[in-house]
């Protein structure tokens, strides 16, 4: 059953965590957790197949026990199942629940493996009307495993045309803001031979920096490559889903990105940043 009546208006930010219950998807949970206790958010973690988990839902107490840390996160565990498909009973938790956030577990799947085993994750981000950070599984992000610090000091957003490139610093500062960084790097990445986007604004904040980095050539190699290169803590992206055959076959950026990203990836729906 759904705790609705948790969720008051009082909170000053959700954020939700979607749990497949394996044990390498910890990353994920140490992020929610880290990000909650760091900006006073309610935590919601969610498994959307109550019938085959053999395990608990991992417990935010627990974890800062671990930690050492003495600020309690509020943290609610939710068995919810609507439907036989897993990516719809969590789409309708996400729905009933409201959310600012969803963080989740990737296990970047390529080819074959992807195809037979699908990729709840990716299907998330192409849905959910909420920015999505997702945490590369078997990678350790940029929160500590064994302090829960949070380690975010350079971040790479790859920008386009006007609309989207707005979307992803709005996200990126409703992201970073409560996190109270004394230091930030962002490094907006455009990559093609159209002229530099004219109308930009980006806020200005004692100790962060904002560099222009200009590239041509694929865009989702260049994203890598710049992301490795600059070895950045996180990428920003702004996603529309799926919108064309190809994108059903292949993948859209955002999502070939996710798969091959050496870092967490906060997908940015535009619908969601115009609402």
């Amino acid at each position: 059953m759904f705790p609705f009546q948790t969720h008051t208006a009082q909170a000053s930010m959700i954020i939700a965590h979607a749990t497949d219950l394996r044990p390498d998807g910890g990353v994920a949970f140490e992020h929610s957790v880290a990000l909650a206790r760091q900006t006073g958010a309610t935590l919601y973690s969610i498994h959307a197949n109550p019938s085959v988990g053999r395990r608990p839902i991992p417990d935010a107490m627990e974890l800062q026990r671990r930690w050492g840390d003495i600020r309690p996160v509020e943290h609610h565990r939710v068995h919810h199942q609507c439907c036989d498909d897993t990516v719809d009973s969590l789409l309708d938790a996400l729905d009933r629940l409201g959310p600012d956030m969803l963080v989740v577990g990737t296990h970047q799947r390529q080819g074959l493996e992807r195809m037979i085993k699908g990729c709840v994750s990716e299907a998330l981000t192409l849905s959910a009307n909420v920015p999505t950070l997702l945490v590369p599984i078997g990678q350790s992000g940029f929160v500590s495993a064994q302090t829960g610090q949070i380690d975010l000091y350079r971040v790479l957003a790859p920008v386009e045309d006007l609309t989207a490139s707005r979307a992803v610093i709005d996200a990126l500062m409703a992201f970073v803001a409560p996190l109270g960084l004394v230091e930030l790097e962002v490094l907006l990445l455009h990559v093609g031979k159209d002229a530099p986007i004219d109308g930009l604004d980006v806020p200005q904040r004692q100790g962060w920096r904002w560099r222009w980095i200009y590239a041509q050539g694929d865009v989702e190699d260049e994203v890598l490559w710049q992301a490795q290169t600059h070895n950045v803590d996180m990428v920003v992206m702004a996603t529309r889903g799926q919108d064309s055959l190809l994108d059903v076959l292949r993948g859209t950026h955002t999502q070939n990105i996710i798969r091959a990203a050496p870092c967490p990836v906060l997908a940015v729906p535009i619908k969601s940043a115009q609402a």
